[in-house]
């Protein structure tokens, strides 16, 4: 008996009662990040970077959502419309040039402007419906293409800037007033053919001769409202030309003074009188600088500066069709002549006055015998 407790008591104590422990569970998984898994430790799966990626400092592959996810969450909503990158990169790579010859405002169009339009969609808009008719110059194979996409691109545009347009805000009027000059550019563009609104208005002549009251009035609410802005180059360059164009040889000039008879003897209303004088004064300024300088050293913005001049108070005559207007207006198509070299402007010379020819009767074309003879148009 006391043998059988000794054997007892020498096995408890070799071999004592196994202690029950429990063991702390952890989830499983199989969704560690790359990092982790190669280094064969746990990973808390903390997004967007678990906390041993970031303790050793080390990219989480959390951070880079896969290819297939990207793909599949893009997709629907981004297209890649491949024709709209041409146009961009046409414009910032050689459109831009094209719309002055002045090194400042070259880098305001391929710089500045295109930056505003990153955040304003109509300005984009623009820009492509520009590069459009630009591309479509140069490659007839794909001319039609360029034109249905610039077309497409401009209407849209305009949807957008028209209801802006009616009450401009200052935050809008930048952005309006870069839509109104791509506008005139676009319309530049557009076969003198197309038959199109934005091309011939009800007064018989291009919508964009009018446009320029429009831009008129955006630059002084802008200059009301700021000094800068990237518009302050347009400004300053503008003022710089026309300054130019009104030193006293060119404003003693005796170019259009049969014009200036003519009209002062066959108008008798006195304000609308004033309003003729002023629109002559203003073009012999003009036609007096652009024939005496150097064709190649003419901006593009020279062949509008007499129609900025006159927007909001010749322009109105000219659009009710008064005879005295639509002569003046003729003379001052010799201005659009003088730059045939730019691309924008080539045949506009010749088309407007072959649209003033037709709304004048024979005494009445006796008076636009000069600018006929100076743009070498010829009649029917």
């Amino acid at each position: 008996m006391e043998r059988e407790q000794d054997e007892t008591h020498t096995t408890t104590t070799i071999f004592p009662p196994a202690r029950t422990s429990v063991r702390k569970s952890h989830a499983k998984t199989r969704t560690r990040c790359k990092t982790c898994k190669r280094r064969k430790i746990k990973c808390d799966e903390t997004r967007p970077a678990c906390r041993n990626c970031l303790k050793h400092s080390v990219t989480c592959d959390f951070q880079a959502p896969t290819t297939s996810a990207v793909g599949a969450s893009l997709e629907p909503e981004c297209p890649l419309v491949l024709i709209d990158l041409e146009l961009l990169h046409n414009f910032t790579s050689t459109t831009f040039c094209t719309l002055s010859i002045d090194p400042t405002l070259r880098t305001v169009w391929k710089t500045a402007v295109i930056r505003k339009a990153i955040d304003c969609d109509y300005v984009m808009r623009s820009i492509l419906a520009v590069s459009a008719m630009h591309l479509a110059q140069f490659r007839p194979e794909r001319r039609e293409t360029y034109m249905r996409h610039g077309i497409h691109h401009h209407h849209l545009a305009s949807s957008a800037a028209t209801r802006l347009l009616k009450d401009p805000l200052p935050e809008n009027c930048e952005n309006l007033w870069i839509f109104s000059v791509l506008t005139m550019y676009f319309a530049l563009g557009t076969p003198r053919s197309s038959k199109t609104s934005f091309l011939i208005g009800d007064s018989g002549f291009p919508d964009w001769i009018f446009l320029l009251s429009g831009v008129k009035h955006l630059l002084m609410l802008i200059q009301q409202t700021t000094k800068s802005g990237i518009l302050s180059s347009f400004i300053n360059h503008s003022t710089a030309r026309w300054i130019a164009s009104h030193e006293p040889q060119h404003e003693r000039s005796t170019i259009i003074d049969l014009l200036q008879e003519r009209v002062t003897s066959s108008v008798t209303d006195e304000h609308e009188l004033s309003i003729y004088r002023h629109a002559i004064h203003e073009l012999r300024c003009q036609l007096s600088f652009s024939l005496a300088s150097n064709t190649k050293a003419l901006d593009i913005m020279d062949a509008f500066v007499w129609q900025f001049e006159v927007a909001e108070t010749f322009m109105p005559l000219l659009r009710q069709m008064k005879t005295e207007a639509i002569v003046i207006f003729a003379h001052s198509c010799i201005l659009l002549n003088t730059m045939e070299g730019n691309r924008w402007l080539q045949g506009w010379g010749e088309f407007l006055i072959s649209k003033v020819w037709t709304n004048l009767d024979d005494e009445q074309k006796t008076w636009i015998q000069w600018p006929i003879q100076e743009i070498g148009w010829v009649p029917p």
